[in-house]
């Protein structure tokens, strides 16, 4: 649930295997840190922002999906990507994915073009 510093990277949607690749790598360097403290960072402090090429912090939350990829259960045989909460009733959008042999590029292709449209009714 905490970005590490230096931890994001800029890969284009469009290329399921890089985006797969930085996934993968990605999941491989988590490290967990059951009381990690919150209270000394500012949003400007996020790896995403600070990555993201963002004039401004208001674009940036706009613009920016969120995904959560967590591992279903304790030996990760396989992912859920769930996106952040949208609408009235608080709708999230999941996928699975099997860590050993499924493209996490594909599903997250997928994933975003389901959710774009599905938040842009919720919101209006």
């Amino acid at each position: 649930m905490v970005e590490m510093p230096g931890g994001a990277s800029i890969v284009k949607l469009s290329d399921s295997a890089k985006l797969h690749e930085a996934i993968r790598a990605a999941l491989e360097s988590c490290v967990y840190e059951e009381n990690f403290n919150y209270s000394n960072q500012q949003k400007s402090d996020w790896p995403a922002y600070q990555a993201s090429g963002y004039k401004t912090m208001k674009r940036f939350e706009t613009e920016f999906i969120r995904l959560l990829v967590k591992g279903v259960n304790e030996k990760n045989l396989f992912y859920h990507v769930t996106t952040q909460e949208f609408g009235q009733f608080g709708l999230h959008l999941t996928v699975s994915v099997y860590a050993h042999g499924g493209n996490h590029g594909e599903a997250i292709q997928y994933l975003v073009k389901k959710y774009v449209p599905c938040k842009a009714v919720a919101v209006s």
